[in-house]
């Protein structure tokens, strides 16, 4: 069976690593995914908007191919990697599962179907047990 080592690693953030970009006006982090690193000079200026686009700069920096964690996986987008802040990947689904909860509490009162309580866990449990396999 194959297993990835990290080897040829050559940024300090990589294929497989998680981190947290700028996102819209408001430049609030969201979560992406690395999918591939290099160093290039062609590049997206921070924070991610709808109108964004890779730009030319006047330096070689180490940059990161990402895509946005459940919003749009199939758009890939190259960024600094100085303007990302890398995660481990249980605060990844720590942060994605909380996320997924505040959605569903809200389509659930949008619906007005029930009423979750605060402190209700839908994956928590779940996820951190997974994770210790």
């Amino acid at each position: 069976m194959s297993e990835f080592t990290g080897y040829g690693r050559k940024n300090t953030i990589d294929f497989g690593d998680y981190v947290q970009y700028s996102n819209g006006y408001s430049k609030e982090l969201h979560i992406y995914k690395v999918v591939g690193s290099l160093q290039s000079n062609s590049y997206q200026d921070t924070p991610d908007t709808a109108n964004s686009k890779k730009m030319l700069h006047s330096e070689i920096v180490p940059c990161l191919n990402i895509i946005h964690c459940g919003i749009d996986e199939t758009e890939v987008i190259r960024v600094k990697e100085n303007d990302c802040i890398k995660m481990n990947s249980h605060d990844a689904l720590t942060v994605r599962v909380k996320e997924l909860e505040e959605a569903l509490r809200s389509t659930l009162k949008r619906c007005k179907m029930i009423e979750l309580p605060q402190n209700y866990e839908i994956l928590h449990g779940k996820a951190d047990s997974l994770l210790q396999k």
